[in-house]
């Protein structure tokens, strides 16, 4: 895009971004060294000056220049190459920075081209906002068939990835514009049920990298223990409270039963777990007591229990 800029820029005088930011680095340089020498330090606040003077032409440039080359992707291009936070932000930072703009050249003289590309760039972009809760909604990563199809029965048209012409455009003209904000709030459902179900996949695929260690018999028994048992039991912990979190969440609804599911798993292992420890516990007490021939002597009645519950 071409932006008329008198050639002299503001007031007459010459001066660029990159230049302005050379000149600003030269002064610092030529200042420094004019201290070192015990000159007289030369102002050079004019470049400042030039650089908040020219800044409303760089914003409306690189604005303009992002908004055209964006725009088009974002209106034409395939829809599943569409960034949406980029967009989102983009275009909020666009609208802020075009408003701006065109408040500062509607200050100055004869600067009427200029004003009237701000305005027209400021306009598209306006005109933009209200699709980018749609952007938002249908490029929530958690977007599946059953989101989609409830998209479709929101505007009464078949509305798949699948489809042909997927583009912002074509959703532009099938009407879903006005439905925009309940489209977001089917996104943002979506996201969270998305989450849920990669929390629930972490946990199980959690227990993948989790052993029992009984490797090693306990002394001279010959029986071996469990040992190590407290990071299995921080892990059961941790996935209890965050699986009972996700019972109560509103948006567990398509994994209700698979939370319940694993839930009750988490609760089973959890208490057999409790249990293996208790027994192990008294068995590791009371294993060297009944083991001293002095004891089984002294107990005959409780050292023969001890030895068949032993074995």
């Amino acid at each position: 895009m071409y932006i008329p800029v008198h050639p002299s820029g503001p007031r007459g005088r010459s001066i660029t971004p990159r230049a302005a930011f050379q000149a600003a680095s030269q002064a610092k340089l030529f200042n420094s060294r004019e201290a070192l020498f015990g000159k007289e330090v030369t102002d050079y606040g004019m470049i400042a000056q030039l650089t908040k003077e020219w800044e409303p032409f760089t914003q409306l440039w690189v604005t303009a220049f992002n908004w055209t080359k964006d725009s088009k992707k974002w209106l034409s291009g395939p829809f599943q190459q569409v960034d949406a936070k980029f967009c989102e932000s983009s275009v909020t930072a666009g609208a802020k920075t075009l408003y701006k703009a065109v408040k500062a050249f509607e200050k100055r003289e004869n600067c009427d081209e200029v004003l009237q590309i701000a305005k027209n760039i400021k306009e598209q972009i306006d005109d933009f906002v209200p699709k980018v809760p749609l952007v938002v909604g249908l490029r929530n990563p958690g977007m599946a068939d059953r989101h989609w199809e409830q998209v479709s029965n929101l505007i009464g048209t078949p509305v798949q990835p699948t489809m042909e012409n997927f583009t912002l455009e074509n959703f532009i003209e099938l009407g879903l514009v006005p439905h925009a904000a309940a489209i977001a709030d089917i996104g943002d459902r979506a996201g969270k049920e998305r989450n849920i179900e990669t929390q629930l996949k972490t946990m199980q695929a959690a227990w993948d990298k989790v052993f029992f260690d009984c490797s090693e018999p306990y002394r001279t028994t010959g029986t071996y223990i469990l040992k190590g048992a407290d990071e299995v039991m921080a892990v059961l912990d941790e996935q209890i409270v965050v699986t009972q979190a996700m019972q109560f969440s509103p948006f567990n609804k398509p994994f209700k039963e698979e939370i319940d599911e694993w839930n009750e798993k988490l609760m089973y292992v959890s208490e057999c777990l409790d249990q293996w420890l208790k027994v192990q516990r008294a068995w590791m007490y009371l294993q060297p007591i009944f083991d001293s021939p002095d004891i089984m002597k002294q107990l005959p009645t409780e050292g023969k229990k001890f030895k068949v519950v032993d074995g």
